[in-house]
């Protein structure tokens, strides 16, 4: 069952900041996190416990950015709390996509 998402105020705020191309990045991540909102996801990140952002899943498919969001009413909607930018150091790192031949 897809979910319905619902936006923040910072969320939004922060989306709108955004450059047109990364907005539709993040609007492709949003779709995809409406159609399968499960922590277990590819580049989905259960928050821990002990962390402010605790019952939240951290959304990593965007490149240099983390949507923070939370599943409720059993499924039925995804809040969209936080969309930050990543820091250089923190970003995940991807392998690179073409080998050189030696």
């Amino acid at each position: 069952m897809a979910a319905e998402a619902v936006w923040s105020r910072e969320f939004r705020r922060t989306f709108e900041a955004l450059d047109e191309g990364k907005r539709i990045e993040v609007d492709f991540a949003i779709y995809a996190i409406e159609e399968d909102p499960a922590w277990d996801g590819a580049g989905r990140k259960l928050a821990p416990a002990d962390s402010p952002y605790s019952g939240k899943i951290a959304d990593l498919t965007v490149d240099g950015y983390v949507i923070v969001y939370q599943v409720v009413d059993k499924g039925a909607a995804v809040e969209l709390w936080y969309l930050y930018e990543l820091p250089p150091a923190e970003r995940p790192r991807k392998p690179p996509r073409d080998v050189p031949m030696m």
